[in-house]
This record gives C-alpha cells, sequence and structure tokens, in this order.
C-alpha cells in the first residue's frame, strides 16, 4: 500500500493545488484591478511560494526520481505549470513568457538544489509585471 502512495499523491496534489490555487487566485484576480493589498499580497508573495513548492518542489522531485533526463523532467512540469497560468490569460506570448520563466526556475533548481532562489525569483518576476502594469 505504502508503494502506492507517493505516485497517488503526486497526482492527486496538483489537482488539490489546482482547485486551491484556482479559488484563491480567481479571488485575487477579480480584486486585482482594485489594486487591494491582499490581492497584490497573494500574487507576490503567497502565490510564488505555493507554485514553487508544489512545481520545483514536490513534483520536481518526485519526476527527477523516476526520470534521469532533465530537459523531459523540466518540460513536464512547465507544461503543466503554464496550464495553471491558462485562465490569467489565455494569449501565445503571455504563455511562452510564463514557459520560459518556469524553465529557468526550474534548471535553477535542478542546479543549486535549493527551492529559496526560484521563490525569489518568481517573486521578482511577479514583482515587476505588477509594476509594468
Amino acid at each position: 500500500m505504502q508503494k502506492y502512495l507517493l505516485p497517488i499523491s503526486v497526482i492527486l496534489l496538483p489537482i488539490i493545488t489546482w482547485l486551491i490555487y484556482f479559488c484563491l487566485g480567481l479571488y485575487a484576480f477579480l480584486n486585482f484591478n482594485n489594486q487591494k493589498p491582499t490581492s497584490i499580497f497573494f500574487v507576490l508573495i503567497i502565490s510564488p511560494i505555493f507554485e514553487e513548492i508544489v512545481f520545483r518542489g514536490v513534483l520536481l522531485d518526485f519526476l527527477a526520481k523516476i526520470l534521469n533526463n532533465n530537459i523531459i523532467i523540466s518540460s513536464i512540469i512547465n507544461i503543466i505549470f503554464t496550464a495553471f497560468h491558462y485562465y490569467n490569460n489565455d494569449k501565445l506570448l503571455y504563455l511562452s513568457l510564463v514557459f520560459s520563466c518556469g524553465t529557468i526556475f526550474t534548471f535553477i533548481k535542478i542546479k543549486y538544489n535549493k527551492i529559496i532562489y526560484p521563490i525569489f525569483l518568481h517573486i521578482y518576476y511577479n514583482a515587476f509585471f505588477i509594476y509594468l502594469n
């Protein structure tokens, strides 16, 4: 039973994460036009930490145990990561930017094996785009 627990949890974790993230993200997205502090805090702090722990933490570590190719691992993670961002914006340019940045975050996590670096980069990335808006 225990040998099936990890694969099942890896399948369920992104689904549960997406549901929580979608609900919280939809709230932040709906309130973001008003520049409410709660939505800015969510986009700048909560979302990057949550996403990086799930994608570059749990999912990357799991895939690294079963796959031996960093390019395949990065592609799988970042296709899912980009799909999570699809509800924000369905424009191809935006989604390709999300995929590219996710790839950079993934290879930084692989190279340094520290989740804190992609978290800070993700926070910086979000802050830069909030500033642009």
